[in-house]
């Protein structure tokens, strides 16, 4: 229930505005203290299992810490009630605890890693075509989308032209050509001397 809870209100901090998962989350997350609440807990279970949370963090950047952070959170479950369960149930579940964690924490740093650019700012650098006359204003397409743009370096360029996104000025795209590269001479062409 408690990590269920966990991973609720996880994907609640990641989608913000979906109350439904966040709610959810945290009514399982104090269900689940609550039960906790009323078990006989050991103080080095309890020890173990938050230096187990803390050497997932470490995870993400090294993977060594994975097979730590397995013995540690299994014998950390092993000890953590008075009554002991067995100690494969708690080897298994500290396995599947941590490596769903792992994962979740490797997705979510690679999804704050890669922020993707919107609008405008975001055709800067892609390949356009020209749909009209530009000269030096004119009319091009952007990955399907239609844009107002100008020309930065040449005086006109026909409709159909390969162009690329150079710079953004207000509600205007910044263009320029695409020259094609000259084919590198051969060894059997030699230039006139």
């Amino acid at each position: 229930m408690l990590v269920v809870g966990i991973l609720l209100t996880y994907l609640e901090a990641n989608r913000p505005g979906m109350v439904v998962p966040g709610a959810s989350g945290l009514l399982l997350v104090l269900l689940a203290v609550f039960g906790f609440a009323h078990l006989p807990l050991s103080g080095f279970g309890l020890l173990g299992v938050a230096i187990g949370f803390g050497s997932i963090l470490l995870t993400t950047k090294h993977r060594v810490f994975g097979l730590l952070t397995v013995l540690v959170l299994a014998r950390s479950f092993h000890a953590l009630t008075e009554p002991q369960p067995g100690l494969l149930m708690a080897i298994v579940a500290a396995f599947l605890l941590t490596i769903s964690s792992m994962e979740l924490l490797r997705l979510a740093v690679l999804a704050r890693r890669n922020k993707f650019t919107l609008g405008l700012a975001g055709t800067v650098g892609k390949a356009a075509r020209a749909l009209t006359l530009l000269n030096p204003a004119g009319r091009i397409d952007v990955g399907g989308e239609l844009h107002d743009a100008m020309l930065l370096n040449e005086e006109s360029v026909s409709a159909g032209t390969a162009l690329v996104v150079r710079e953004v000025c207000g509600h205007e795209l910044r263009v320029s050509s695409v020259q094609p590269k000259a084919p590198p001479a051969s060894e059997n062409e030699r230039p006139p001397r």
